[in-house]
């Protein structure tokens, strides 16, 4: 990621990231927007975590009362969509997952943001 940031003008402030197996419709704008006003290094675009299987809730007599079909976990996880702000280079290793090394060090920094 380092060699490919090199390569954006030194004058664009923020920059937006992804995967490269990302497609996704989520407009663009309220993350931007988020993360010129978070003042964060770097932002992260969550997505709900999805269950594979189907969920049954019962009550304490042991009643089903509800089952859904593959819901959402409680869990967050990276949508593999990130804006950086331009001062991000100096902190992403030369070689290696930025996800292992920067955002770690961003967290224990308080400098990463979740959208």
């Amino acid at each position: 990621m380092k060699q490919g940031l090199s390569q954006v003008p030194e004058s664009v402030k923020n920059i937006l990231v992804t995967k490269g197996d990302v497609i996704t419709t989520q407009p663009l704008e309220p993350l931007i927007k988020f993360h010129q006003e978070s003042e964060a290094t770097g932002t992260v675009m969550l997505t709900p975590y999805p269950n594979q299987y189907g969920v049954v809730e019962s009550n304490e007599k042991g009643v089903v009362t509800n089952f859904s079909k593959k819901g959402k976990l409680p869990f967050w996880i990276n949508a593999g969509i990130y804006i950086f702000a331009r001062d991000i280079e100096s902190l992403l290793p030369d070689v290696g997952d930025h996800e292992v090394t920067t955002f770690q060090d961003l967290v224990k920094r308080a400098r990463l943001a979740a959208y």
